[in-house]
């Protein structure tokens, strides 16, 4: 395991690399996914056979640069995080 840092680490040279070589099952959480290359790198992840399981924050389709539908547009499975409605909870999946 290792922590990077943005930009130095250059995160998104490393995630594209990840997913490339993944044999099996892709997993993630994320508020929104914005990055076009990520985006492509999971769904020719998918279409290779490589499960892809997302779960992304209620709001992903109110930022124009989302491309949560794109993957959802290509089989992606893809869940929306939902409130309980209990403020302790909070109002969004931002992990």
């Amino acid at each position: 395991h290792k922590a990077l840092f943005s930009p130095d680490d250059k995160i998104k040279d490393t995630l594209i690399k990840l997913i490339k070589s993944e044999k099996k099952r892709i997993l993630c959480a994320i508020y929104i996914l914005t990055e076009k290359d990520i985006a492509q790198a999971l769904i020719d992840a998918h279409k290779r056979g490589i499960l892809i399981e997302m779960i992304v924050d209620r709001t992903y389709g109110s930022d124009k640069f989302s491309k949560v539908h794109i993957l959802a547009n290509n089989k992606v499975n893809i869940w929306v995080f939902q409130t309980t409605g209990d403020e302790r909870h909070g109002a969004i999946m931002h992990n």
